[in-house]
């Protein structure tokens, strides 16, 4: 009789151990940092006499990262950003994340450069911007996913989430 127990007692240990380690041995990949990035040179008001030229943002540069301690394989990235009444979204397909490995994604957007730059210059510019992160973990029938919502405000460097993000 004690045998059984002991059995039972072990088997219950096994199960508990094989569904703390499933969920601790996993990638878990989200965006870490977003930045306003400046890419196109028609982006930059230039003085008369101005050798360096002043820059507003035409794109929002994302940092990926996978924080778990398995690779992540089969990434597709969505990502929409939306300023003012603009938005647009683009769909990327990245390669392999080994765990502590960051990825850099830019999401591109069109505003009118006028009142963008004078939005920027001011230190008023702001951008909403939704990403979802579907990837595969190493094991077969392992698939998570990942959606996070973002508010880019004022000067670069300060961005907050927003509550509505959700994650397998």
């Amino acid at each position: 009789m004690i045998a059984v127990i002991a059995l039972i007692i072990a088997a219950g240990a096994l199960i508990l151990n094989i569904i703390r380690w499933k969920a601790t041995h996993r990638p878990y990949i989200g965006v870490v940092a977003l930045d306003w990035e400046t890419i196109s040179e028609e982006h930059m008001i230039w003085e008369e006499g101005d050798l360096k030229g002043t820059a507003y943002p035409d794109s929002v540069r994302c940092m990926v990262k996978n924080i778990g301690e398995t690779p992540a394989k089969a990434i597709k990235f969505e990502g929409k950003v939306r300023v003012r009444s603009g938005e647009k979204a683009r769909k990327l397909d990245l390669s392999i994340l080994l765990p502590g490995q960051e990825m850099e994604v830019v999401l591109p957007f069109d505003v009118d450069k006028d009142n963008m730059a004078s939005d920027f210059l001011g230190g008023y510019g702001s951008a909403e911007v939704w990403c979802k992160l579907d990837y595969s973990g190493v094991l077969p029938r392992q698939h998570y996913f990942t959606k996070q919502h973002f508010a880019i405000t004022g000067p670069p460097a300060r961005w907050t989430a927003l509550p509505g993000g959700e994650c397998s």
